[in-house]
């Protein structure tokens, strides 16, 4: 799996979002989830606004991000790099990345390992 990490709000409340690409199953997943700025996973279930797993209109994954950029709109949570990691969740779609981990601060950019 590759995992795109980036952090935003939710009703007020601090939240981390994780998008990536799912290698062995080949599609995109996303999970946000409330906690403070720069932890990357929840601490329990209860912590989560949304995940691919749990959303009915879909099963498990889907084939194109945008459908993860509309829900985080539907959501109100914004991201300032919402360009770039688009762009890096196609490339690793395409290369069928795994076992990448890319952190973002849209003050900084990117922090690849």
């Amino acid at each position: 799996m590759s995992q795109h990490v980036f952090w935003s709000t939710h009703s007020g409340r601090p939240v981390s979002i994780q998008l990536g690409w799912d290698a062995p199953l080949r599609h995109y997943f996303m999970v946000v989830a409330y906690g403070p700025m720069g932890e990357s996973a929840p601490r329990d279930w209860a912590e989560i606004v949304y995940s691919n797993l749990s959303d009915v209109e879909i099963e498990g994954g889907v084939s194109e991000p945008g459908y993860y950029w509309n829900k985080l709109a539907e959501l109100g949570v914004e991201c300032a790099m919402r360009s770039e990691i688009d762009q890096q969740l196609r490339v690793d779609a395409r290369t069928n990345a795994s076992d990448r981990i890319v952190r973002y601060d849209s003050s900084a950019g990117a922090n690849r390992p």
